[in-house]
């Protein structure tokens, strides 16, 4: 081996090349579905596959999983943080 490969991005990123790799998996399983999406409004299928043919769908989906990482990061931070002013725990091993 030449060189060792790069280790994955960020979690906004790692989300947005998994919605790009489901938009060209898209194009290429339904490629005449332009035609049928223009007169379809209902479909949940066909409403998926116009989000993901969406341009700006990939940033969007970066920004809103790294939104949700950094916020459940917080959560666990101040879950895990002792309250201001507790006592440090007695060490059982010290008696």
């Amino acid at each position: 081996m030449t060189g060792t490969p790069a280790g994955p991005g960020p979690l906004g990123e790692e989300a947005r090349l998994l919605v790009e790799a489901a938009r060209e998996w898209a194009a290429r399983t339904f490629p005449d579905a332009e035609r049928h999406l223009a007169t379809c409004q209902w479909c949940p299928v066909c409403r998926g596959v116009a989000a993901l043919r969406s341009p700006d769908v990939g940033e969007k989906v970066a920004l809103a999983v790294t939104a949700a990482a950094t916020a459940l990061a917080a959560v666990l931070d101040s879950v895990s943080a002792p309250p201001a002013g507790a006592a440090e725990p007695a060490n059982p091993a010290a008696a």
